[in-house]
């Protein structure tokens, strides 16, 4: 990957399009255009629906009666994302173990190969669907609306040049699919010495590009969000090392981690607020009344491992020898025990 032409680009605001042998520019288009696009989006999806389309629920009966989908992929589309975050939070909890680092990771590429390969069998017929016709259609207008010639001149004027579905716009939209900036590339260049020496001057009040926040294009509001985010990752007080925040997989693991423990202490705060009563908030146990299985859930998870492990050993108790009293559970004789030994020896 050539660093510096990538820059380049993003800051340039353009994006170099080869077409029919020829070069031309293609332009972020103007909040106004932007607004069209719309419009744009909004009329041809009614016009779809007068027509009797089918819309994406449509679509997926369609696929289910002949056959092409099942229920059985619908659940693996759904579910596998939640499995490549746990395979990325894997990897990172076991980020000195490189052996078992890289046997996580190749069930890491499976399951997102998976997800991608059943991601397109589900869309593949989205261009029938109104929302996949809206959707089109605002495409092309706003890939028509910033193609230029290669000394800045439009190519189309004019309102309705993105409903011809021939010649130049046709063979511009498949030239930009081709040269499109993907998430991983993008986060290679925000992390990049290359670009943090440009993105550092942003500290001085000089503009980063040459346009103001509304008028940016997508690559360059995409570098900003990843170059926020590494320098978040930087100022944290846990911060990775830097082989890991090379390694977008890992650096994604530690995320997660991260957000889970957010997630753990804001809902902790909640039932703190709940807890008024300091000699409640003060005992060993508390108990707290769940409104829904996913109330209960999340305030299951606000025990600590050693918390856990005793609900655990409790219930398993419970399910050996059925009704027993507060006294005679294993933790409860444990710590009289414990008690006792210690007055024993003072």
């Amino acid at each position: 990957m050539n660093k510096d032409l990538i820059i380049s680009r993003v800051v340039s605001g353009y994006i170099s399009l080869q077409i029919h042998g020829q070069k031309y520019l293609l332009a972020a288009p103007s909040p106004k255009e932007r607004y069209f696009s719309e419009e744009i989006y909004e009329t041809v999806l009614r016009e779809a629906e007068t027509e009797g389309l089918l819309n994406n629920t449509g679509i997926l009966n369609f696929l289910v009666k002949r056959k092409l989908w099942t229920e059985a992929q619908d659940d693996a589309l759904f579910g596998l994302p939640k499995d490549i975050e746990t395979f990325k939070r894997t990897m990172y909890e076991n980020r000195l173990q490189s052996d078992k680092v890289e046997g996580i990771r190749v069930h890491l590429v499976k399951a997102r190969t998976q997800w991608e390969n059943l991601y397109k069998i589900r869309h593949s017929h989205d261009d029938l669907t109104c929302e996949g016709q809206a959707t089109l259609a605002k495409g092309r207008y706003l890939i028509g609306c910033g193609l230029r010639t290669k000394s800045g001149k439009r190519l189309f004027k004019g309102e309705t040049f993105w409903e011809d579905q021939s010649g130049i716009l046709e063979s511009a939209i498949s030239a930009y699919s081709s040269v499109k900036l993907n998430e991983s590339s993008l986060r290679q260049i925000a992390r990049s010495d290359e670009w943090r020496s440009h993105w550092s001057m942003k500290k001085s009040g000089i503009p980063l590009f040459n346009s103001c926040v509304s008028n940016l294009t997508d690559e360059q509001r995409s570098l900003i969000g990843w170059s926020l985010l590494y320098d978040s990752i930087h100022e944290h007080s846990e911060a990775p090392s830097k082989s890991i925040i090379d390694d977008d997989d890992m650096l994604d693991g530690w995320l997660i981690i991260q957000r889970e423990k957010s997630s753990k202490n804001d809902d902790k705060k909640d039932v703190e607020g709940i807890i008024k009563n300091e000699r409640i908030k003060n005992s060993q146990e508390v108990f707290i009344m769940a409104g829904t299985a996913k109330d209960a859930k999340k305030i299951d998870a606000l025990n600590d491992q050693l918390a856990a492990r005793i609900k655990k050993n409790r219930m398993d108790h419970l399910k050996k020898v059925g009704q027993v009293s507060e006294w005679n559970m294993p933790d409860t004789k444990q710590e009289i025990q414990m008690q006792f030994n210690k007055m024993k020896g003072g």
